[in-house]
């Protein structure tokens, strides 16, 4: 009897593997640290490197271990003594068309500081990094827990690799004690699918042009069923279609992995391609719509995706109004030219847009001549934001909060923000008469001392470029109850209610002349 109930209690305790993987999942690496990765016997897994450095004490123990309750009942462990530690994975092979998923079991004893995490990093077949994404960070993880990056769709075509990353480190003071196991390290392609319209900025002034692209691509079968569904304001159902995919082979290469352990590491191929649809809409549907696609595939797994659209009444510009936009992250994700084409036909005015800019990167000062100019020429003005501080700037001031609106602009000493605004400052200050110190949500001038004698100053260091400057500031109306830090009503600041941004999709609010200075 109590040899049943320790084998139940063994059982129990064991971590979930293929069960719980995503049944469209194509394993491309896998390491439960088996003797098929330690073929000398050394406790080191083949392969893999260590992270060697100042920080990275040679010391620590690292070395593949038995666990009972492990994948394959082995781990691999790494002990503490101050310091941290890193090992690397050898390359994967990667494609773009695909997503990908991985996943990994931790599992740590008496971490106080450190912690433990896995890293995904892709890099271009030159070996340099494009991009990089992170597990969540474990400190008390006492039994094995499983962490998960993903699914994830690559945003650069480059990328040619994957390197997975296993790391133990301090968040500031250092453990002398304590450890970490890693173990099932499982990393696999999923289908992509992909949503585009013919417009960059899913907002047409002519219903009959909405065309709507499914891409897919990784997927198993080569003439899926894809549903196509027109949906309203509502959410209502109001057009649907079902169509064929005719999808053409991927050429995959062969994983880095399979270079290492022969033709296992080989997968199947998958497919790629794509399908349009035109929305039956006719030349007076104006409004908001959703367009969702569905993909069914022979494992019963549904894969779908949405895009929203507006369709818009062609409008007459206005030579002046109130209302405007922020776009606190600039041009991204839509481009400077995108976005002149977009902002003539929402009915805006105003456009708040991120400035800041290094000398070295001269180009985009011609960028944003072009974009303050276009935008000018369809009565829309442009409040130049200055919130964006570069490196340089942002360590003089130790970063973080150090780096508020009020500690830039209004300390002693104003030659460190004036010669890095320089070149922005002489570009654009003939062309850009409004300014903005700090994002909308920078509240940091509230309650600064002799705050309008302060501006003056900043407004004259800007004035020396030879324009009319207006400068503005965020500002909290209901902490003061609409009054300015001298109790009187506000003139000096740029409503905080100004405006949110389009590509976070939050709701536009307005601004008006007689709120900035």
């Amino acid at each position: 009897m109590n040899a049943v109930l320790s084998l139940l209690i063994l059982a129990a305790g064991s971590p979930a593997t293929n069960d719980l993987r995503h049944p469209d999942a194509v394993e491309v690496f896998h390491c439960d640290f088996c003797e098929k990765w330690d073929a000398n016997f050394d406790q080191w897994p083949d392969h893999w490197k260590r992270k060697r450095g100042p920080e990275f004490p040679r010391y620590l123990k690292i070395a593949i271990e038995e666990d009972p309750v492990a994948t394959a009942n082995k781990a691999l462990k790494i002990e503490l003594d101050g310091g941290a530690a890193t090992l690397t994975s050898p390359l994967v092979g990667v494609n773009w068309l695909f997503s990908y998923v991985f996943e990994a079991r931790i599992k740590t004893t008496g971490l106080t500081h450190d912690r433990a995490y896995v890293t995904i990093t892709f890099y271009d077949s030159n070996d340099k990094p494009l991009e990089i994404f992170t597990s969540k960070k474990l400190r008390d993880a006492k039994d094995w827990t499983k962490v998960t990056i993903g699914p994830l769709a690559l945003k650069h075509e480059e990328a040619a690799t994957a390197v997975i990353g296993l790391h133990l480190h301090p968040t500031g003071k250092k453990d002398l004690k304590g450890e970490a196991s890693f173990g099932d390290v499982w990393f696999a392609r999923l289908p992509r699918m992909t949503l585009e319209t013919n417009s960059p900025s899913n907002v047409y002034t002519d219903p009959t042009q909405v065309k709507v692209t499914c891409r897919l691509s990784g997927i198993l079968e080569q003439d899926p069923e894809i549903r196509f569904e027109l949906l309203d304001a509502a959410s209502r159902n109001i057009a649907d279609k079902k169509k064929r995919l005719d999808a053409r082979i991927i050429a995959q290469k062969s994983s880095k992995v399979s270079e290492l352990f022969g033709p296992e590491g080989r997968k199947p191929d998958g497919y790629v391609g794509d399908a349009d649809w035109v929305p039956p809409l006719e030349k007076d549907d104006f409004g908001f719509y959703r367009v969702r696609v569905t993909m069914r595939s022979r494992s019963g797994t549904i894969h779908e995706e949405e895009a929203t659209l507006a369709v818009v009444r062609p409008a007459n510009r206005l030579v002046r109004g109130e209302f405007g936009w922020t776009l606190p992250g600039g041009d991204d994700p839509l481009s400077m030219e995108v976005l002149t084409d977009l902002c003539q036909h929402v009915g805006i005015n105003w456009l708040k847009f991120p400035v800041w800019y290094g000398e070295d990167d001269l180009g985009r000062g011609d960028r944003l001549m072009r974009f303050v100019e276009q935008l000018g020429s369809r009565n829309i003005e442009l409040v130049g934001m200055l919130d964006r501080p570069l490196p340089e700037l942002r360590a003089t001031f130790g970063g973080g909060k150090q780096t508020s609106a009020a500690n830039i602009f209004a300390g002693d000493d104003s030659s460190a923000w004036r010669d890095s605004l320089d070149p922005v400052m002489t570009r654009l200050s003939l062309k850009i008469g409004w300014w903005q110190l700090g994002n909308d949500l920078d509240t940091s001038f509230v309650g600064y001392p002799a705050l309008a004698n302060k501006i003056r100053e900043i407004r004259k260091d800007l004035y020396r470029f030879g324009q009319n400057v207006q400068v503005g500031f965020g500002w909290d109306w209901l902490g003061l109850d609409g009054r300015d830090a001298l109790g009187r009503k506000p003139t000096l600041a740029i409503s905080h209610a100004f405006g949110k941004a389009l590509a976070h999709g939050r709701r536009a609010g307005h601004l008006s002349r007689r709120n900035a200075a």
